[in-house]
């Protein structure tokens, strides 16, 4: 089964989804322990979607407001770091959903419907 098929699937007595590591994995870990077991899947929210997806879909809103916001920016709104802020841009170029108009400082975004 791919993994897009299992999180539609949604948590259940065998499996888990956390956005993070926090401090609530280590219940998770004993509730399964003292259980029949499970799987956790790290990265998942609990509306069943994988968090980068989650955060492209709010850089993609935050374009939207405004096509010359930072990188920068970005990354303090969404309370990551630039890298990964880049890496999801990254990933959005390559899915031809945004493109870079311009020069870095001077340009702005586009998002390609």
């Amino acid at each position: 089964m791919e993994l897009a098929q299992i999180i539609n699937l949604g948590e259940g007595y065998h499996q888990e989804f956390k956005e993070s590591i926090d401090k609530s994995l280590v219940h998770e870990i004993c509730a399964f322990a003292n259980a029949a077991g499970g799987v956790i899947f790290i990265g998942v929210t609990d509306k069943n979607e994988i968090a980068t997806a989650k955060r492209t879909k709010i850089i993609l809103e935050l374009i939207a407001n405004n096509p010359n916001i930072s990188t920068s920016e970005l990354a303090i709104k969404l309370e990551v770091s630039k890298r990964t802020i880049l890496r999801d841009i990254n990933t959005l170029k390559q899915q031809n959903k945004l493109e870079r108009i311009g020069k870095e400082k001077t340009g702005y975004w586009k998002i390609n419907d």
